[in-house]
């Protein structure tokens, strides 16, 4: 019997979830903690190429442990890369919220052992919204099912309330039918369901191979509820960083905010605070970019209000503002201030959620709800614009170390990679661990 091959060293994929909210709030990284870090102890697997590893886990550390794949030499060919279809909104749909524009992201990744294809599960611009799509989504998961080696991965984007419903009944679909499955959490609304529906949050997020969850607060809502049974890996939203950004000081006072125009999106806030940073600063405007959502925007001096828009057209207007605002009230990792980091722009927000451990030094952060300190926030990279320009430099420094296209790419394979073994270990027909392309 050969000898065991020493684990690689990849970029480690689970976060420990329990531990990280302060370090998040302190604009900390998010953790990638190394194996050395964690305590792990290596067991060598029997398998043929990719040999597989499985790090194990102390008890007591709370770390959730995961797979290491020792990849072949050579890469498959374009034509020869497993298939991964995503279920959820439709891509980059004007309107379509985050969602939406993470889609968008994901269509523009370059993976080398993967290929991705996108199944809508519903659109904001159709009379029913989802019930039409279900049908072709079914469908797309039964041809998946009897498709030869090998296999596509199912990978699910979730939200809260319906889509736990919609989009959760895929999730236990694909994994009924040994696909490997992957279900992704972007409900800004988890802690909600957390504390109110933590019975149908497991039932649906059980049945994954993989929970991906965007951060490590979000992780530790999802381990709350599922414990143990499920892996939990962290992997955060990723974004397109442009060749070259314009500095943010060098552009007019300009104010954007995209968006649902809703008070969760803190729309409220910002139209309150206005009338004080006009009053201040009285060349000042201010573009909002969204649907009304149980707030409407009125007739103020320097406002103005376009409506759900395309994601190129917030990307346009990025280039043209000096400052993003995002006062929200619930969040998971707005795409929107990615964006505006990526475009070299400040942004003003509030610390919920995963939005401290993203933003870093690349904005201002406000208490959700105060309109004063909003105001203040706005104003002093309005009327500061040198201090505008190295803000929004550092949010673009970050962005392309942490959150870009192609890190993420490379991530994302590993999480594929995982979800594929656990398949194989895991479905009635692997009762052995096999070579990946034959599951």
């Amino acid at each position: 019997m050969s000898q065991p091959v020493a684990p690689p060293q990849l970029p480690p994929l689970i976060a420990r979830p329990g531990s990280c909210r302060n370090a998040a709030r302190a604009g900390a990284e998010f953790p990638r903690h190394s194996s050395e870090q964690a305590g792990a102890r290596y067991a060598h697997a029997e398998a043929s190429t990719p040999t597989a590893y499985r790090q194990a886990s102390p008890a007591t550390s709370g770390w959730v442990g995961h797979v290491v794949l020792v990849r072949p030499r050579s890469d498959p060919g374009p034509d020869q890369r497993r298939l991964v279809r995503h279920f959820g909104p439709r891509v980059g749909e004007a309107g379509g919220g985050g969602m939406a524009s993470v889609l968008a992201s994901y269509a523009e990744l370059d993976l080398t052992r993967y290929r991705l294809r996108f199944t809508t599960t519903a659109s904001l611009h159709t009379r029913f919204k989802s019930a039409e799509f279900l049908p072709a989504a079914v469908g797309s998961l039964l041809y998946a099912a009897v498709q030869r080696a090998p296999r596509p991965v199912v990978h699910v984007h979730l939200s809260s309330g319906g889509s736990l419903v919609r989009e959760g009944s895929l999730v236990r679909m694909g994994r009924g039918l040994g696909l490997p499955t992957v279900a992704t959490m972007h409900a800004s609304q988890l802690e909600h369901e957390v504390r109110e529906a933590p019975r149908r949050l497991r039932h649906v997020l059980a049945s994954a191979h993989i929970v991906h969850a965007l951060g490590p607060a979000s992780a530790g809502l999802i381990k709350n509820v599922l414990g143990d049974r499920t892996k939990v890996v962290v992997l955060p939203n990723c974004v397109t960083v442009p060749a070259t950004a314009s500095a943010a000081g060098n552009r007019m006072p300009q104010v954007l905010f995209a968006g649902e125009v809703s008070a969760r999106k803190g729309a409220d806030v910002l139209l309150e605070a206005w009338p004080r940073i006009r009053a201040a600063v009285p060349e000042a405007t201010l573009l909002i970019l969204g649907k009304q959502r149980g707030v409407s925007v009125p007739q103020l001096e320097g406002v103005s209000w376009v409506g759900g828009v395309a994601r190129e057209r917030v990307l346009a207007e990025l280039d043209s503002c000096r400052v993003a605002v995002l006062p929200t009230r619930a969040e998971v990792q707005p795409m929107f201030i990615l964006e505006a980091m990526a475009a070299g722009r400040p942004v003003v927000t509030t610390p919920v959620a995963e939005i401290p451990g993203m933003l870093g030094d690349g904005g201002e952060l406000v208490t959700p709800g105060d309109a004063s300190a909003l105001a203040d926030a706005i104003m002093m990279f309005l009327k500061e614009p040198t201090r505008a320009t190295a803000i929004g430099a550092a949010g673009r420094e970050r962005v392309q170390r942490i959150f870009s296209t192609t890190r993420l790419a490379h991530d994302l394979e590993q999480l594929y990679d995982l979800a594929v073994l656990r398949a194989a270990r895991t479905t009635p027909r692997a009762r052995r661990v096999r070579r990946l392309g034959d599951v």
